[in-house]
């Protein structure tokens, strides 16, 4: 007990210079981004028409990175995929959806042949990479609804089985952004097309990125990559509503250039905004809505700004320092329902003003500066095997609803 006490004083006082800093959000004045499963849906819609498999849906820039959602639908599979696929700079999260099916992870990759800039997976997706013809040591993963992977750039990854279908949301962190961004605008424009670009587009296309093809050393050396079942993601929303906790993190990992969190936030009903504006400098965040039914506004314009103290759970070991504000200038409203994906960049004010029952989402953390600590499998288990009330292992425990 005496080893856990000194070990919380030393994190606090740790982070205690940390949050008294005050630091320039590293997006400034950054709207943040709002996409309704509607668009996810008409994506899919796209991809089964046209067997397409793999659609952007936005690229955000959060500051420090660019953060890309998109959408993926592969159909059955008996055979393993031709080639095992590497991305050097761009590293990827998946959270599935619907379906099921075997991945193969590994970081040892055999065979490396290089992607050329014609292909539309490197021009606008993924960057620069190589097809692999297998991996030395690979773990498989059977993953099905509710799951999440997480793979870093330099990671080899090849799905061996797709039992009928299987659909997932694809999030993809991109510090050096060497991908381009993509707007709502961008997307309803794309989405008046077959997404199916012809030899000539793609030819011209490829010109203008040559620079792709160039050799770039993976910015993850041989990481393993991370799985997440969703069981347990489930046993740390089931923590949440019989402890009355909000904010869990999964895990925190190291995917190279930034640290990536994951985490499931459970907030029960609402009838009056949030007393407070949350902000975070340096820590970006995603939602994936999983279920019940919320207003949240948006807004980088806040007033009456004051910072948080680092002996807040959120600020040592979820979201790194920041800001409570009073209000959002000129904010914007979001409805936000089950499938519905929001991007919060550093710096962005963000609001809860009504919540019907409940809103349960699936949080992912974007931490270009690594300010915040791993929480690693065993670190999670260790959690689990408590209340909650403290943070196991050297992890991240949960954030109590006050917290925020």
């Amino acid at each position: 007990m005496r080893q856990r006490l000194c070990a919380a004083a030393a994190i606090i006082l740790a982070f205690a210079a940390l949050s008294g800093q005050e630091y320039q959000p590293t997006c400034n004045l950054c709207p943040g981004a709002y996409i309704a499963k509607s668009e996810v849906d008409a994506y899919v819609t796209r991809a089964i028409a046209n067997r397409i498999v793999d659609q952007q849906i936005r690229a955000v820039d959060v500051g420090k990175a660019n953060v890309g959602i998109g959408v993926v639908y592969r159909g059955r599979q008996t055979n393993a995929e031709p080639a095992v696929a590497e991305h050097d700079l761009v590293s990827e999260l998946y959270h599935v959806i619907d379906g099921s099916a075997t991945l193969v992870l590994g970081a040892d990759l055999v065979g490396l042949e290089r992607r050329p800039a014609t292909a539309k997976t490197v021009r606008v997706q993924n960057g620069p990479g190589n097809n692999a013809k297998s991996m030395r040591d690979p773990v498989a993963y059977q993953l099905s609804a509710g799951d999440v992977v997480i793979i870093p750039a330099g990671t080899g990854h090849q799905f061996t089985r797709i039992d009928d279908h299987i659909t997932y949301l694809m999030v993809r962190f991109d510090p050096d952004k060497i991908v381009g961004l993509k707007s709502e605008a961008d997307s309803k424009a794309d989405l008046r097309t077959s997404g199916i670009e012809t030899p000539e587009e793609q030819r011209a296309e490829a010109a203008k990125f040559t620079h792709l093809e160039k050799e770039y050393q993976p910015t993850c050396r041989l990481c393993p990559g991370t799985y997440i079942p969703g069981s347990e993601v489930m046993a740390y929303l089931w923590r949440a509503k019989a402890n009355q906790f909000v904010d869990q993190q999964v895990r925190q990992v190291d995917i190279g250039k930034t640290n990536v969190g994951v985490a499931v936030v459970h907030r029960g009903k609402l009838a009056n905004p949030e007393a407070n504006v949350a902000e975070h400098d340096l820590v970006s965040e995603i939602y994936h809505v999983i279920s019940g039914a919320a207003t949240l506004k948006l807004g980088p314009d806040l007033v009456g700004k004051e910072r948080r103290p680092a002996t807040q759970t959120t600020v040592r070991l979820l979201n790194g320092p920041g800001n409570n504000a009073k209000e959002i200038r000129n904010g914007v409203s979001h409805e936000l329902r089950p499938g519905d994906v929001v991007v919060i960049p550093a710096g962005t004010g963000h609001q809860f003003t009504r919540i019907d029952d409940h809103v349960t989402y699936l949080m992912v953390r974007v931490d270009p500066d690594k300010v915040t600590p791993h929480k690693t499998q065993a670190d999670s288990m260790a959690d689990l095997a408590t209340e909650g009330r403290d943070f196991a292992g050297g992890g991240a425990g949960a954030a109590p609803a006050p917290g925020r």
